[in-house]
């Protein structure tokens, strides 16, 4: 073959392979970000505020397959204003015996405005999630809890906090 053609092949596997080699190190990088974030994420302080039992060993599993180490669980908002600590992250189930989520979540807010506040629920109202988020909530997660979705959630509101 005339080595025009020859070259002219030789630059386009060059530029093939160069191509595939940037687009692995862009996709090597973005797995480098997650787990940063990740990490971030392990070293946030979390409260869970939620009665129900086997919800709170939900959260506990999906926390412990992350190792996700330094999170609180409350029964109640009660419970938690009486540990009077503040935390970065909360997550609040916005039916609990006695109370209403929705008012634990103005209240965490106006003590931290830099605190991520997440209602969890099961409900599905439009008119009543956004008056939660309204409230205060930074977003909400739906039950049940799809667990890679929960924590690229998490991980997404902490990369915007950096």
């Amino acid at each position: 073959p005339p080595a025009a053609l020859t070259s002219s092949c030789s630059f386009l596997v060059w530029v093939l392979i160069s191509t595939k080699f940037k687009r692995l190190i862009k996709y090597i990088d973005n797995i480098f970000k997650m787990d940063k974030y990740l990490q971030i994420l392990k070293e946030k302080e979390i409260a869970v505020i939620e009665d129900s039992h086997f919800s709170r060993l939900h959260l506990k599993d999906i926390f412990d397959r992350y190792k996700i180490k330094s999170v609180r669980y409350f029964e109640s908002g009660t419970e938690l204003a009486e540990s009077k600590k503040i935390y970065d992250i909360y997550l609040v189930d916005l039916v609990l015996q006695d109370e209403f989520g929705k008012n634990i979540i103005a209240e965490l807010r106006e003590k931290s405005d830099e605190s991520l506040i997440f209602a969890v629920t099961s409900l599905n109202n439009p008119n009543l999630l956004a008056d939660v988020i309204d409230s205060g909530a930074d977003d909400i997660i739906i039950k049940p809890i799809e667990e890679k979705i929960f924590i690229a959630k998490l991980k997404s509101f902490v990369r915007k906090l950096q």
